[in-house]
Formats: C-alpha cells, structure tokens, sequence
C-alpha cells in the first residue's frame, strides 16, 4: 500500500477538530505527499523525508514531523490490531 492511500484513511480514523484535519491534509499535501507519497507505506526512506524537513522553517518543519508521526502511529496501531484479530480468530 502506498502512503498516499493510507493518508486517505487515516484522515476517517483519527479524531481530530475540522480544522486540524485540514490543517492535516494541507501539511501532508504541500510538504510531505511530494516526498513520500508515492512510496510504500513499510518501505518508506526516512531520510528522504529528513532531507525535505530540513529544507523547511523550523515550525512547518515540526507540523510536517507530527503529521508524518500520525500517519505512522496509525498504521502500526492498524497492524497491530489486524494481528490481534487474526489470533483470536
């Protein structure tokens, strides 16, 4: 799975304010979905994605991290689960 697909539903997962999903949506869009989104989401090159932080100001640089970090959180959560299921199974 790419990270641009899992992007889409981890913005129906996380429960968030409006505006911070937009807030969200725009950071992942305008600074991280050029650099990672094409990538697969277990493969993805953290230090593409730390060359592009560097590349910002220091606080769009901390927004970027902490979108990337919840997209992250969100897929091992989601993995975890699946693997909780499959045993109870």
């Amino acid at each position: 799975m790419l990270v641009d697909e899992w992007a889409e539903q981890v913005w129906s997962l996380i429960s968030v304010r409006p505006k911070t999903l937009y807030d969200y949506k725009y950071i992942y869009r305008s600074f991280l979905q050029p650099v990672i989104g094409k990538m697969d989401v277990g493969y993805t090159d953290s230090a593409a994605l730390q060359r592009q932080l560097i590349k910002l100001n220091p606080q769009t640089a901390r927004h970027s991290l902490m979108v990337a970090k919840t997209i992250w959180r969100e897929r091992l959560l989601f993995i975890t689960s699946q693997k909780i299921i499959q045993q109870l199974a």
